[in-house]
C-alpha cells in the first residue's frame, strides 16, 4: 500500500495534480502546505484546513526557507513512511528537476501529473471537469470580473489578448494565481468571502 503526500499549494495546479494522481489509483493522504517566508501565497492556514479537509488530506503546515526545505522534506518523508511524493506546483521546469532529485534522495517515488501536458490542457481539463477556484492575484491588465471566479470567459479573454505570447496561463508563475474552491475532488464546496486589497490581489476569508 502506498503511502502519498502532496505539495500543496491551494491553487488549481495542487487541485489538478491531486484529481489525475488519485485518478492513477494513488492513495494521496497529506498537504504539505509551505509557509515561505516571502510568499503572499497560501491564504491563511483556517482556510488552508478548510480546503484540505474538503479534499479528504491532512494538512501539514510547514514554516521554512528554500535552504532548509530538503531536511524539512526528509523528517516528513520518514515520519509518514512515504513511498510518493506529489509535485503540486506547475510547469517550472528547474522546479521539477529539483524536486525530482529531492524523491531520488530520498528513495520515493516523484510523481508529476501534469507536466505531460501544455498549460492550455490543463486549464481546459480543469474548466470541463468542473473546478471552480477564485483569482487571487492577477499578474495582467486584464479585466477578471474584480477577481472573481475563473470562467471560461476569462479564460478566453486571456489567451486572445495573450495568447502568442509568452505568459503562461497556468502555473504558480503564471498570469492568474487561484484558490480552489470546489470541484470534483471536493466532498463539499468551500465558502468564502473576497476582501479585495488593491488591484491584482486580494485576501481571500472563509464564511
Amino acid at each position: 500500500m502506498d503511502t502519498t503526500a502532496i505539495l500543496w499549494s491551494g491553487g488549481k495546479d495542487s487541485a489538478l495534480a491531486l484529481y489525475r494522481a488519485r485518478q492513477s489509483g494513488l492513495n494521496v493522504r497529506y498537504a504539505y502546505v509551505w509557509y515561505f517566508r516571502d510568499f503572499k501565497f497560501p491564504p491563511d492556514r483556517e482556510l488552508m484546513r478548510a480546503q484540505a479537509e474538503a479534499v479528504g488530506l491532512e494538512p501539514i503546515f510547514i514554516d521554512t526557507d528554500m535552504r532548509t526545505t530538503y531536511n524539512t522534506i526528509k523528517q516528513l518523508a520518514a515520519h509518514h513512511s512515504l513511498t510518493h511524493l506529489v509535485f503540486g506546483e506547475g510547469h517550472i521546469i528547474a522546479d521539477i528537476r529539483l524536486f525530482r532529485d529531492l524523491c531520488r534522495k530520498l528513495s520515493i517515488t516523484a510523481v508529476i501529473p501534469n507536466f505531460q501536458y501544455t498549460a492550455d490542457q490543463n486549464m481546459n481539463e480543469l474548466l470541463d471537469t468542473g473546478f471552480k477556484f477564485y483569482i487571487t492575484r492577477a499578474n495582467c491588465d486584464i479585466d477578471t470580473a474584480h477577481l472573481g471566479i475563473y470562467t471560461r470567459e476569462i479564460y478566453d479573454q486571456f489567451m486572445a489578448e495573450y495568447g502568442s505570447a509568452y505568459v503562461d496561463p497556468y502555473g504558480p508563475a503564471s498570469a492568474c494565481q487561484t484558490f480552489v474552491v470546489d470541484g470534483p475532488i471536493f466532498t463539499h464546496p468551500i465558502d468564502i468571502n473576497i476582501e479585495r486589497r488593491q488591484y491584482g490581489d486580494v485576501t481571500l476569508k472563509q464564511d
